[in-house]
């Protein structure tokens, strides 16, 4: 997206995309890592206006995994970030135009069997003589999850849009059915009382 305006004009523009992951292969909790990529720039067409940038990738709670709010003041010729990439805030600041190229870390608990919800949302405004250009932007450059997971992608976009990958020795599957993702993995500790349950049927039908 691409905005400009002068003299006391104003503009903004929004962009949303959501989407959700049903995880399955596992028990209890996972974590996901994903990582995007946003680029563009804040920048003056005068003496007197300001541009900003608020992007976030939020989950279905609401709770913020990453985010990159900046701000450019065409009167001071000074601009301010601030970025929350793997769970940390981070600020720096500036003069002259502001070009973005950064890399965010994005890191969420998620639960197996769930669907996993994620929300980007970008919003960029313009106050008087500024411009923000953030043209095919926002994207997920990774995103990895837990050894033997089994992900399928609700929507039907392609696991590599995602750029999904898994951790450990790499096992894991792509789903192309919504039921493949959704049986869990038994815990260890069940394997063995089920193993050891099943000797006692054995067990009890020799004595028979």
């Amino acid at each position: 997206m691409q905005i400009s305006s002068q003299n006391s004009a104003s503009a903004y523009a929004h962009s949303v995309w959501e989407e959700l992951y049903q995880i399955g292969g596992g028990t209890g909790t996972g974590q996901f890592t994903g990582s995007i990529h946003l680029d563009g720039t804040l920048s003056p067409l005068g003496s007197t206006g300001s541009a900003g940038l608020n992007w976030s990738l939020t989950s279905f709670s609401g709770e913020t995994v990453a985010a990159i709010y900046a701000h450019y003041d065409a009167a001071t010729n000074a601009w301010e970030k601030n970025v929350f990439s793997a769970g940390e805030w981070s600020s720096t600041s500036g003069t002259g135009l502001l070009a973005l190229n950064d890399d965010v870390v994005s890191v969420y608990s998620f639960a197996y069997g769930a669907a996993l919800y994620l929300k980007s949302d970008l919003y960029t405004w313009v106050d008087g003589n500024g411009s923000a250009d953030f043209s095919n932007t926002v994207q997920f450059t990774g995103m990895r999850l837990p050894q033997g997971a089994a992900v399928y992608v609700v929507s039907g976009a392609e696991a590599s849009d995602y750029g999904i990958s898994f951790a450990g020795d790499g096992s894991g599957t792509i789903c192309d059915t919504l039921s493949c993702a959704l049986a869990p993995v038994p815990e260890p500790s069940h394997y063995a009382l089920l193993l050891a349950g099943l000797g006692l049927i054995g067990w009890a039908t020799r004595r028979r």
